[in-house]
């Protein structure tokens, strides 16, 4: 794309949301309590939407991939078209989606499902405007903004929001809804540019002040760190083995499938696994490679920083801080990267 840029006012923001709820299912974050939620846009809502500020609660990953799901039924090869629309991603959801392209999409054998999901959902994502205290991304090298793997992109003005094309899906949005997309102005694409970078300097600075390793001393500690036992079983220590932090990572992709009878009707469901779950590495006739708790757990952290690392030159984790707000264990990742990079 040649980076377009539109703005559009927040009335005719609504507009557009209506427009594209005739033709789709439009999710939105709406606030409850101190945290972001997706739900469904209704046109006659008169709440506030907030397409800015933090990351969901959830990771995007649940609308391409179901917690569970019925997979022995076909998927006919029909004309694609826009099923569903994500407003307000933001790029710790948008960098997670090389990790599930790569396992469910690029490589084979393909997910149908995921596959078709994912050409048929539409990514309007938003720049951060707020620092959440467990949001690390620029640690890794992520930043708060989105720069690729978009269709369109909004940055927030005091009065407008500043529209960037990013896929020719997006563009074809645009068009269809021309009357309310006037150019931006050359003063307002400066002026985004600018309120990034100054956003993107705070978070570093809140970062430092945490003493989260950068992703120049991960890279490799994670090998170094493998046989530190005393590391991981102290971290081990406190988790209950929930899997809410597989579950609610972006990243994490891993799933099991099971055979169901009812009846007469046999049927075939692929479900959402955990790598904590003490079943999870059990191999047939009961053998456990990862008997130990610990041991799960630093599969976990191997998988996300050494072995990501080596196949797609990235990590298998964003930053985004999911993890952290969900253990009941209070396991903080940026600790436990702390400790491995350290070596003690």
């Amino acid at each position: 794309m040649n980076n377009e840029h539109y703005s559009i006012t927040k009335e005719n923001f609504h507009t557009f949301l209506a427009n594209l709820s005739k033709e789709a299912d439009v999710y939105i974050p709406v606030k409850k309590k101190d945290n972001l939620y997706y739900e469904k846009f209704d046109p006659k809502y008169e709440g506030e939407y907030i397409v800015d500020q933090i990351r969901s609660a959830e990771p995007i990953k649940s609308f391409l991939t179901r917690s569970r799901e019925r997979v022995d039924i076909s998927t006919p090869d029909v004309k694609r078209h826009i099923t569903q629309v994500l407003i307000g991603v933001k790029n710790c959801d948008v960098m997670s989606l090389a990790i599930q392209d790569f396992v469910f999409k690029n490589t084979d054998p393909k997910d149908p499902f995921y596959t078709r999901r994912r050409e048929d959902t539409v990514i309007i994502s938003c720049d951060c405007s707020l620092i959440w205290e467990n949001c690390f991304c620029v640690s890794l090298g992520i930043t708060p903004y989105v720069e690729k793997d978009f269709d369109l992109n909004i940055s927030k003005e005091t009065d407008d929001f500043i529209i960037e094309v990013g896929s020719e899906k997006g563009k074809e949005l645009i068009d269809k809804n021309k009357a309310l997309f006037p150019e931006a102005r050359a003063s307002q694409i400066k002026n985004k540019f600018s309120k990034r970078e100054s956003f993107k300097n705070n978070l570093e600075s809140m970062v430092r002040e945490k003493e989260v390793p950068d992703r120049d001393s991960i890279r490799g500690a994670m090998k170094k760190g493998f046989q530190a036992t005393n590391i991981w079983e102290h971290f081990a220590s406190t988790c209950i083995e929930c899997g809410g932090c597989n579950h609610c990572c972006p990243a994490c992709h891993c799933f099991f499938l099971s055979d169901e009878m009812k009846g007469q009707l046999k049927a075939r469901y692929k479900s959402w696994d955990a790598c904590l779950y003490n079943r999870f590495a059990v191999v047939a006739g009961g053998a456990n490679p990862r008997r130990h708790l610990y041991e799960r757990l630093r599969n976990r952290f191997d998988k996300k920083f050494e072995f990501f690392q080596n196949v797609l030159g990235t990590f298998g984790c964003t930053g985004c801080g999911r993890c952290i707000e969900t253990c009941p264990g209070k396991i903080d990742i940026r600790e436990v990267l702390k400790r491995v990079v350290q070596g003690s």
